[in-house]
């Protein structure tokens, strides 16, 4: 098989390729809880009372999301070894994604709308019961029962990266997961030393990822 030869490179081709680079900070995060989580989450006799429309929780779910990842993939490969002798072959059998994802948001001081958003809603996915004088929660015979998975699955979960200058015509990546819900949330530390900005790190499980490259 012949080697390619090297190839001259002009200097603005040079620039085009490597002095153009992605910034990881130009990305946009949209979640959306699914019909059945949001009506519980806006009532207030058995849920924490939130505005889930469409620019409300966009300002309070988008606009915060400090930190998130791209999530990763591999392939699982099966070895080979007796097909050739001395030869190690590995062919490929099915795609593996990785278990689950974070996002990190800031936490405002009007309302914690963040930690009470996705509190709510891994609430709901035990179905806890907040009506009623008592609290039924705080029972010393509370009982819960798990909802069935397609009613919390998020209806969008996706990672859109751009760079700063986009434009309409420019391009972009759209990560779309799959079968995504919150699985947990990260311990928030209180310290009575210098102040920090707070943040809640919530944890997402999916099942499968899919990259629309349109532009």
């Amino acid at each position: 098989m012949a080697v390619p030869a090297p190839r001259k490179q002009s200097m603005s081709a040079l620039k085009s390729k490597i002095l153009q680079p992605s910034l990881t900070s130009h990305y946009e995060v949209y979640i959306q809880a699914p019909p059945e989580v949001n009506s519980t989450l806006s009532l207030t006799n058995s849920g924490p009372g939130l505005d889930v429309g469409g620019n409300k929780r966009e300002d309070r779910l988008t606009v915060p999301c400090a930190e998130a990842s791209l999530p990763g993939t591999r392939v699982a490969t099966h070895e080979l070894k007796d097909d050739y002798t001395g030869v190690t072959q590995k062919h490929a059998y099915r795609r593996l994604y990785d278990d689950s994802a974070n996002f990190t948001f800031y936490v405002d001081a009007e309302e914690y709308y963040v930690i009470r958003y996705f509190e709510g809603w891994l609430s709901w996915i035990h179905q806890e019961n907040f009506s009623g004088p008592d609290r039924q929660v705080f029972a010393q015979n509370f009982n819960h029962r798990m909802a069935f998975p397609r009613s919390y699955y998020a209806t969008e979960l996706s990672i859109t990266k751009f760079e700063r200058d986009y434009n309409i015509q420019s391009g972009k990546l759209v990560y779309q997961f799959r079968d995504a819900f919150p699985i947990g949330i990260s311990a928030m530390p209180m310290s009575y030393d210098s102040s920090q900005l707070m943040k809640c790190t919530v944890e997402f499980q999916f099942s499968r990822y899919i990259v629309d490259r349109s532009t």
